[in-house]
């Protein structure tokens, strides 16, 4: 048994990222990693990008902007390239793009840059704390263990298995070289001198190494913020429909928990960028303009994520006891607060046939104290990936499971007659 388990959540988010740290042998005591500058752990989703140098927050204000590169990641991963993103990079970052042979070798060295500035920062907080500032990181006195976890977009993620591949290997890249004196410059990080570390240690077969069978892992966000409610004593199973509201995107995903043999089984899941920010200043291209066209919009998504659900797990039984009028219906994240959010979302599911939903927040945790004016909604995601992934539920993705049809073929007699209709219609 360690003398301490330590287990980094880290909720990569569009805008923002969140880092909670939870103590998983003694106590089960979790803490929001904050900083100096970031003293309500909001750490801006942001590289900066000056002279060729790589910095990460707080950026220079005269300095070009890297942004939503958690979805940059996510095109690419699904095969689209850098130019045919909606993502807009400064034109300078696209110059270097040009000179180096595969995007995602690119985007796999800011990913690197980012993750290791976050672990430099959990390492920084654990060292001032009162109870862990003792933690033995070399292990060299003490049995002292600390384990990064990373929430993948459940919404990004496609049937190859791309996306979890790109998020972790940039992850065990950032691992091993967390504590290079090239992240230490005050003027910022030589941006080649980096990619040609990265390109060095991706090169070994890290998935291979035995150092990582239980190091840097990678779990679906959405399962990641039902954690806190999963972890509590009276946690039901059955069905669930989820809103993240983001700054730049609303993630909303379907699924059912069986807490017997803790599994998740993703029946649907969707991003798109219809998060607070581009609602009240729109920030990615092709967004709907108004309140009224915005909202449509955010309905139809969530109807949209109902009727692909509904693939594997049909909605049947009297009216007001029907599958899905049973389900849970939870909306979380920093925009959740909006009403027009919460409003959406429930008439959203009426208009999927859905009778009364009961739209609820996510119960605070009792063990996790947030910084002044956040509230957990913002922390969900972090706060589940805080536990170590071992005692997480299992969880199958849409590309993994069989439709119902596909398990319950249905028999001659239960064959739609031809065109349509029958003599005794």
């Amino acid at each position: 048994m360690p003398r301490r388990f330590l287990v980094a959540g880290i909720d990569y988010g569009t805008s923002y990222t969140k880092m909670v740290v939870r103590d998983n042998s003694l106590g089960n005591e979790a803490k929001v990693v904050d900083s100096i500058h970031h003293p309500q752990g909001l750490f801006p989703s942001v590289i900066g990008f000056e002279k060729d140098r790589l910095v990460f927050p707080p950026v220079p204000a005269h300095a070009k902007r890297i942004l939503y590169l958690k979805m940059l990641a996510g095109d690419l991963a699904n095969c689209v390239p850098i130019k045919d993103s909606p993502i807009v990079l400064p034109a300078s970052v696209y110059e270097i793009v040009e000179t180096i042979s595969d995007d995602r070798f690119f985007i796999r060295s800011l990913l690197a840059f980012y993750f290791a500035n976050l672990m430099q920062q959990v390492e920084a907080f654990i060292k001032k704390d009162d109870r862990w500032h003792d933690h033995d990181f070399d292990r060299k006195i003490h049995d002292d263990y600390l384990i990064y976890q990373l929430a993948i977009p459940s919404g990004l993620i496609n049937k190859t298995g791309a996306v979890e591949f790109l998020f972790r290997e940039a992850l065990l890249c950032a691992y091993k070289l967390k504590n290079n004196s090239l992240l230490a410059s005050f003027s910022g990080t030589h941006w080649k001198e980096w990619h040609e570390l990265v390109l060095s240690v991706a090169n070994r077969d890290l998935f291979g190494e035995k150092e990582f069978e239980w190091q840097c892992l990678v779990y679906p966000e959405t399962a990641g913020a039902t954690q806190a409610y999963f972890r509590s004593p009276n946690a039901a199973e059955g069905l669930f429909v989820t809103m993240d509201v983001g700054a730049g995107t609303v993630d909303l995903n379907a699924f059912r928990r069986q807490s017997k043999v803790k599994d998740c089984h993703y029946y649907s899941t969707l991003v798109c960028p219809l998060g607070l920010q581009n609602f009240v200043s729109p920030i990615t291209k092709g967004v709907p303009v108004g309140e009224a066209e915005f909202m449509e919009e955010l309905r139809s998504k969530v109807q949209a994520i109902n009727l692909l659900a509904r693939n594997y797990q049909p909605n049947v039984g009297a009216p007001g006891n029907k599958t899905w009028d049973r389900a849970k219906f939870f909306i979380f994240g920093g925009g959740a607060n909006h009403h027009s959010y919460s409003t959406n979302f429930e008439h959203g599911l009426i208009q999927s046939a859905i009778r009364e939903p009961d739209i609820q927040r996510l119960p605070d945790a009792s063990d996790l104290r947030l910084p002044n004016g956040t509230d957990f909604g913002r922390f969900a995601v972090a706060y589940g990936l805080s536990f170590f992934k071992a005692n997480l539920d299992r969880v199958k993705l849409p590309h993994e499971l069989k439709t119902f049809n596909e398990l319950y073929p249905p028999d001659e007699k239960d064959k739609p007659p031809p065109y349509g209709f029958t003599w005794e219609d």
